[in-house]
């Protein structure tokens, strides 16, 4: 599996992972790195992740035109190297609309913890839950 090929090449020490239908992430807090696994029919992402590389992170929720219903929640990453990266928590043609909320909820915590370890520096878990 490409999770596992990616924890022993980059000797890996994951603390935090989810695992949805096609897709993983997972962050290693001790080394800093982010895990983003993401298979389609048409699209293979695997990315194991710098945080310190990471600029800004955040959330992109696309809307459909005309009623403004949410179609798709992404976790957008912006790299220090002006490359950016997106990571799809909801898509309404793949996950149940009933999913949305949880999954809403998970991608603002990844964006929330990403965004406390894209900095030098230790932080112990308590005071990331803290926040």
């Amino acid at each position: 599996m490409a999770y596992e090929r990616l924890v022993l090449e980059n000797r890996l020490s994951i603390e935090r992972l989810d695992i949805f239908k096609n897709k993983v992430i997972a962050m290693d807090r001790k080394n800093k790195k982010l895990v983003l696994i993401y298979h389609t029919d048409r699209t293979q992402q695997e990315l194991c992740i710098p945080l310190l590389q990471v600029a800004a992170c955040s959330i992109i929720e696309e809307r459909d035109q005309q009623d403004q219903c949410i179609k798709k929640i992404f976790l957008n990453l912006k790299l220090r190297n002006l490359i950016h990266h997106l990571f799809c928590f909801y898509d309404d043609s793949k996950d149940d609309v009933m999913e949305m909320p949880t999954l809403s909820r998970q991608a603002v915590n990844w964006s929330k913890s990403i965004n406390i370890h894209r900095y030098p520096g230790n932080i112990g878990i308590e005071q990331e839950y803290i926040v």
